[in-house]
């Protein structure tokens, strides 16, 4: 699952997840330690391998710095290719709605928040980190089938018609 920060990937792998029973990895809650600290590559990379060991799997996050390394091991992505101001929008009602609150989707030890470094990352998502998971994706096209859902409308169609397949544990366009 790949998109801007509060375009909700989280909650959309929560409901793939439910739908086709394949384990769901949130990836921040994999990647981040207590306080926001960011793991070593190697070390990243190495719990990355264990977590993927799988046949298949739901990863919940772009985390541009090992896509590669997730895309090697997949048959497709969803991308949530929204608009800024509909990530702004997804932000700023999660802080409002989760007010301090932990999130199941974040380490231990890592609150919801908005700081100066995440409101860049949600901001200039379109223009910076987009063209990246575009070009990974473009570098993984022989392998891994791409689902593009471009407004929550049509994610919220897409869903339907996943929940009403007879084919359970399949994820398909």
């Amino acid at each position: 699952m790949l998109g801007p920060g509060g375009a909700g990937k989280s909650v959309l792998s929560r409901e793939l997840a439910g739908i086709s029973g394949l384990p769901l990895i949130h990836l921040d809650r994999e990647f981040w330690k207590p306080g926001w600290e960011k793991p070593e590559r190697d070390e990243w990379l190495r719990t990355l391998d264990e977590l993927l060991a799988g046949d298949a799997w739901i990863a919940d996050g772009t985390h541009i710095d090992s896509l590669d390394h997730r895309l090697a091991r997949a048959d497709g992505a969803v991308v949530l290719d929204y608009s800024r101001w509909v990530a702004v929008s997804g932000v700023a009602s999660r802080l409002m709605r989760r007010d301090g609150r932990h999130r199941a989707d974040l380490a231990p030890g890592c609150e919801n928040r908005l700081d100066r470094v995440y409101a860049s990352f949600v901001w200039t998502y379109q223009r910076v980190t987009k063209p990246q998971v575009d070009a990974a994706l473009a570098r993984h096209a022989d392998h891994v089938r791409v689902v593009t859902l471009r407004s929550r409308r049509q994610t919220e169609r897409w869903l339907d018609k996943l929940k009403s397949a007879p084919s359970r544990g399949v994820i398909n366009a």
